[in-house]
C-alpha cells in the first residue's frame, strides 16, 4: 500500500489511515497482517516518521523503507510508435473494436 497525503492535512490523513486500519481489521477475509506500507517520495519526513512509529507500535505492519517515486508523464512518441502498427492492422483487417458492425 502507498500512502500519498497530498489531497489530505497531516491530522485528515491520520483519521483516514486510521478508518482504513479499522475497517480492515474487522474483515475475516482479507489476510491484515500481511499488508506492506510505503510512503510517497513528497511526503514530509515528520508526517512519515509519526505514522510508521503509529504503524510499528500499534499494528506491527512492515513499513518500507524505500520511497515510491510515481512518474504522471505520457511520452507520446514512445506510445505511438508502439501503437500506430497495431491500429493500422487493426483497422486494415477489421479486427478490432474499433467497428461496431
Amino acid at each position: 500500500m502507498v500512502f500519498d497525503n497530498t489531497a489530505f492535512a497531516q491530522e485528515e490523513f491520520k483519521e483516514v489511515l486510521k478508518s482504513f486500519l479499522d475497517y480492515f481489521s474487522e474483515l475475516d477475509t482479507i489476510d491484515f497482517t500481511s499488508f506492506k506500507f510505503q510512503f510517497i517520495s513528497e511526503m514530509d519526513g515528520s508526517c512519515v516518521e509519526e505514522i510508521t512509529g503509529f504503524l510499528l507500535k500499534n499494528h506491527e505492519f512492515e513499513v518500507l523503507k524505500s520511497r515510491f517515486f510515481y512518474g504522471d508523464n505520457v511520452n507520446f512518441i514512445y506510445d505511438t510508435t508502439y501503437m500506430l502498427p497495431f491500429t493500422i492492422n487493426s483497422i486494415i483487417n477489421k479486427k478490432s473494436n474499433f467497428f461496431n458492425e
